[in-house]
């Protein structure tokens, strides 16, 4: 995507465009399923773990496909037409309430010590020309704006997992 559309998708979320989302169907459902089946006919071991009962969060479904969208996109690099990705959710209780927890594991290379610290900067990319340096950043404004949060565990040469955080809608 062009930039100016990726900044265009940081516009402040409008609450009355919120609306109740199913994880699992914003996973399996279009366009998130033409890239996981992109992924997986380039040679990618991708599998999906999901629970029966889809956790249900309160957001707009585009920005929810583009926050999938760009982990995946980024998993997809760091492997690199071989290897596995993995994509699993699940409800989580914390401290602070109930969540859903959506991870997204690579066996790529894993991100060097030295990145970790700029990763979410924006325009800060290691793709050269292929990369803007804003889907991270993209997603932690996205999060914040649903009171989600993202942490990554990374081993160089093992891969690494995106974890983000979204509140469950109440019901």
């Amino acid at each position: 995507k062009i930039i100016s559309e990726q900044l265009l998708s940081l516009s402040i979320i409008d609450e009355r465009d919120k609306e109740l989302c199913e994880i699992n169907k914003i996973i399996t459902g279009h366009p998130l399923d033409v890239l996981i089946n992109k992924i997986r006919n380039e040679g990618v071991d991708v599998d999906v773990f999901m629970p029966e009962e889809s956790p249900v969060v309160y957001a707009i479904p585009n920005q929810l496909s583009q926050i999938f969208i760009q982990l995946f996109e980024n998993a997809e690099d760091a492997v690199n037409g071989f290897g596995k990705i993995s994509i699993k959710v699940e409800p989580v209780e914390v401290v602070s309430g109930n969540y859903v927890s959506v991870t997204v594991s690579d066996t790529g290379m894993g991100i060097p010590e030295e990145h970790l610290k700029k990763i979410f900067q924006p325009f800060y990319t290691t793709k050269g020309k292929k990369g803007t340096g804003l889907g991270l950043m993209i997603i932690m404004t996205i999060l914040d704006n649903l009171g989600g949060t993202i942490g990554l565990k990374t081993s160089p040469g093992e891969g690494t997992s995106f974890r983000i955080l979204l509140p469950l809608a109440e019901q």
